[in-house]
């Protein structure tokens, strides 16, 4: 017998009953012995298995051994074997050490998870019942890596209950009828599955101490409240594709006017000119009396058209191929000279409960707007797909079904762009990698053509997919089919619209020739997402990143700081103007923007989307007196205040700035730099700074010609051109004071590098610059520290800013009061 895995597995019976009531059994796993590959009981019985790569360790919380999990390189699992973990009520506890903050901790296929999810800590337990998966979670940190953690999780009649330690973080009711998706499934430590059909779910870490108890660990105190709601789905049949039909070789068809309402082209009803007809790859116009032809690609797998100004597609807008497609329209009810629409991106739906909170958050929101918004637009990851398009079709559709079933109850039509994450393994025997629709058929089942248009007011609305999956790789270069289809939709768009791009990225080289179609057909703004920032991009063709719904992938607001949330546009013409509204927030500071260096007298920005009557805004500096904010303007949807706040009534050093609503009391806080250049003891020693040239994720910049570094407006040396690597320079003492300053001198060029976060050295202190400070700490949520360390900002001329790259000038570095006390003289 080799020591590895088990030696204190015992089942509990009710042997004293004079002690205890009758009780359910009890199943606990020391995890120190074990006999060729299957883990015994006292009595010598096997009673679960040690597969792949799962093995002993000596870095155990209790006892001699831990079972230890390898994570996605080395495989592994504990399997107990399919009759094992679905009671009706039931409590299971472990001890837990990850080295990575992802993975199933317990798994028993589409019955069972317990997991970490997202890197931020966060613990994840869910049941699959056929009602649907019902999910709770902890907040972000509840674990660590490297050190252990107890998690105990239970189901019955208070409904599901999630501990770490003895505290109860989660809860969740679960539906009166208890019925299992599926219950033949093995019950596993490590994995949800064996072998693995997902490597990213294999647990990296230990396990210890795992007890399955058929009863619930109940609750005595207040239980807290249930999650936010999700909205029930509803679904709707769409139209599909016409899969191995025969190709007609002429599509012809009517639009008219619905005067009926049947959707269907009736003889007498009047046709449509000039309205755009498509197959995906070539665009014809229909004539006076509304007819149009056309001959179908070989790809084609839709007909359909762009809406009209001033007109509602009644029925489907798009309908598979056949040799007769009609569509109805019918007039518009409100006028389109002026209006509202939403602009959101990176929603990144799943099966996780929070992207179906937030999701179904979003929906009651832009549902309560007034005026409402006409329309919503997702500019890609609508989903969370698997890039690599490894997930199951299952898992596709799952995720799909979700999507559409909570943006069904918007009460405004949304259109959808398609993307790296929305593409799946589905029908891949159809469509297989190498063809340019390969990984689409999914997205068109629920929400069709990944590449259309439509028009609204004066505006022509195009979404663009540029991902291709090939036979070696991914792609993101637009196919020479979808380019010609490109040029020709914004070619036929009606005379004097303006155009404008959604797509999951900036179309500059991604789509050949985009900079001159661009000049040619009046592209004003290319609507975007991916980044998960808010940020613009003036040149060639001006561009703007609208954040993330989703935040850094539900695990918190955006690396930029900005919250999860989206942007809302107010049309006049072809003029527009927007603002970012963060999800669940009506409170929002405008200016300053986060650890902004003040002096003097500032002029502090906030509004409050929605005002009701007797609301206003007020605000607090370092925790003094809450002072009220004048209103300074109605734009749409929103108040906006302002106050004069005079910085010189503070010492040197950070300053915090609370706004709030009256008499609400939703509170925004943020963190500002005041900097009046009041002298200040030198902390005695010189200083370093560090930071890399050229290391950054994504935007491997250097500089293009020698670059002088500043502190305080002093040299302190240079970085050299086309030099990527480590920098350190010397800080004299001398010319530290309270507020150091960082900038750099780049001459006559603007030609953007990049820097990682940069560091202040003195003595054992390593100071940040309070933004890049919090941004890390965004960024540490949901990456671990390798990446962490490679993002960083990009210096220079308009970069294109993402989550590892973001826009920064100036560093402000504040030495704590015991590094370099300010001359209290001197300041009075």
């Amino acid at each position: 017998m080799k020591s590895c895995a088990l030696s204190a597995l015992m089942i509990c019976l009710p042997l004293l009953p004079a002690l205890c009531q009758i009780a359910p059994p009890t199943i606990l796993l020391g995890f120190d012995t074990e006999e060729g590959g299957k883990l015994v009981d006292a009595d010598g019985h096997p009673r679960a298995e040690l597969r792949g790569e799962a093995r002993a360790s000596d870095d155990a919380h209790t006892g001699k051994s831990a079972v230890a999990f390898g994570g996605a390189e080395e495989k592994g699992v504990v399997d107990f074997g399919s009759e094992f973990g679905t009671d009706h009520q039931a409590t299971i506890s472990f001890w837990c050490k990850p080295r990575a903050l992802s993975g199933i901790l317990v798994g028993k296929y589409g019955a069972i998870n317990i997991e970490l999810t997202s890197g931020a800590g966060v613990v994840r337990f869910g049941l699959k019942l056929k009602t649907g998966w019902v999910h709770c979670q902890s907040p972000e940190k509840a674990v660590a890596p490297g050190e252990w953690a107890h998690i105990k999780a239970s189901w019955g009649e208070q409904g599901m209950l999630l501990f770490i330690g003895d505290k109860l973080v989660a809860r969740a009711e679960l539906p009166e009828t208890f019925d299992w998706f599926i219950a033949d499934r093995a019950f596993l430590l490590g994995c949800y599955s064996w072998p693995p059909d997902y490597d990213v779910w294999c647990y990296e870490g230990l396990i210890d101490e795992f007890a399955y108890t058929a009863a619930q660990e109940t609750f005595t105190g207040a239980l807290p409240a249930p999650p936010p709601p999700v909205l029930e789905l509803l679904l709707r049949e769409t139209p599909k594709p016409a899969y191995g039909a025969p190709l007609p070789k002429t599509v012809r068809g009517r639009v008219v006017i619905d005067a009926d309402g049947n959707t269907i082209a009736d003889a007498g009803e009047a046709g449509v000119p000039d309205v755009s007809v498509t197959d995906g790859y070539s665009v014809v116009k229909t004539d006076e009396t509304g007819a149009y032809a056309i001959t179908p690609s070989p790809d084609a797998v839709f007909v359909f058209i762009t809406r009209p100004p001033g007109h509602d597609t009644v029925g489907n807008w798009y309908k598979p191929v056949a040799e007769k497609v009609d569509f109805a329209l019918k007039p518009a009810e409100l006028d389109e000279s002026q209006f509202t629409f939403i602009q959101v991106t990176d929603s990144h739906v799943s099966t996780r409960r929070r992207s179906l909170e937030g999701l179904s958050q979003f929906v009651t929101e832009a549902n309560a707007l007034r005026p409402a918004p006409r329309f919503v637009f997702n500019s890609g990851d609508l989903i969370n797909l698997d890039k690599q398009l490894n997930a199951s079709a299952e898992t596709g559709h799952a995720y799909f079904r979700n999507y559409v079933g909570i943006m069904n109850h918007l009460d405004m039509p949304y259109y959808n762009v398609a993307g790296d994450h929305t593409d799946s393994s589905y029908r891949l025997e159809d469509f297989p990698l190498g063809d340019h629709r390969a990984g689409k058929a999914l997205y068109w089942e629920y929400l069709g053509p990944q590449l259309f248009s439509f028009e609204y007011g004066r505006l022509h609305f195009v979404s663009v997919d540029i991902v291709y999956h090939m036979e070696d790789a991914i792609r993101h270069e637009m196919v020479p089919e979808h380019v010609a289809w490109l040029k020709q939709d914004l070619g036929n768009r009606t005379s004097g619209a303006v155009s404008l791009t959604a797509s999951e990225h900036h179309l500059e080289g991604y789509v050949p020739g985009f900079v001159e179609l661009a000049k040619e057909e009046d592209i004003r703004l290319q609507l975007t997402g991916d980044m998960h920032v808010v940020a613009e991009k003036k040149r060639p063709v001006p561009s703007r990143i609208h954040g993330a719904l989703s935040g850094t992938w539900w695990t918190g607001r955006c690396a930029d700081l900005s919250p999860q949330g989206y942007m809302i546009y107010h049309v006049r013409g072809t003029s527009m103007e927007c603002f970012y509204k963060g999800l669940g927030e009506r409170v929002a500071i405008v200016s300053p923007t986060f650890g902004e260096a003040l002096s003097g007298e500032v002029t502090l920005q906030a509004h409050l989307v929605q005002p009701k009557a007797g609301e206003s805004l007020e605000f607090s500096v370092d925790g003094g007196a809450w002072v009220a904010m004048a209103e300074a303007g109605r734009p749409f949807y929103r108040a906006l205040y302002e106050a004069k706040w005079d910085t010189r009534g503070l010492p040197d050093g950070l300053a915090e700035v609370r706004v709030r609503s009256v008499p609400d009391g939703e509170t925004r806080t943020r963190v500002f730099v005041v900097d009046n250049g009041r002298p200040s003891v030198s902390p005695g020693s010189d200083a370093s700074l560090t930071f890399s040239v050229g290391n950054v994720i994504m935007s491997p910049l250097k500089p293009a010609a020698t670059v002088g570094v500043l502190m305080n407006g002093i040299s302190v040396g240079n970085l050299e051109a086309g030099k990527v690597g480590e920098y350190t320079f010397r800080v004299p003492a001398d010319i530290l004071r309270k507020i150091n300053t960082l900038s750099f001198d780049c001459g006559d060029t603007r030609e953007p590098f990049a820097i990682t976060h940069p560091f202040l050295h003195i003595g054992q202190e390593a100071i940040a610059d309070p933004k890049s400070a919090a941004i890390q700490r965004v960024q540490a949520a949901h990456w671990d520290k390798g990446v962490v360390e490679r993002a960083g900002f990009v210096i220079g001329d308009d970069p294109y800013q993402g989550s590892f790259y973001l826009l920064q000038e100036r560093f402000h570095f504040v030495l704590p009061d015991a590094v370099g006390k300010e001359d209290a003289q001197a300041r009075d």
